[in-house]
């Protein structure tokens, strides 16, 4: 159950990332380019909290 909740907070996450991107950024950019930078930071951050938990368990 903690899994699916996490994995809800990574998506609301993303969601309102973009949102805040692009109220930011009000010149007209493709909603493609918006995502997948946004993407592109959600998938190095969770690379580095599994390198960081992998270390941590040794």
């Amino acid at each position: 159950m903690k899994g699916v909740a996490f994995l809800c907070g990574i998506g609301l996450g993303m969601l309102a990332g973009t949102a805040l991107e692009m109220m930011i950024y009000p010149e007209p950019r493709s909603m493609k380019s918006s995502v997948e930078r946004t993407m592109h930071k959600a998938g190095a951050a969770i690379d580095q909290a599994a390198d960081h938990i992998t270390s941590a368990m040794g």
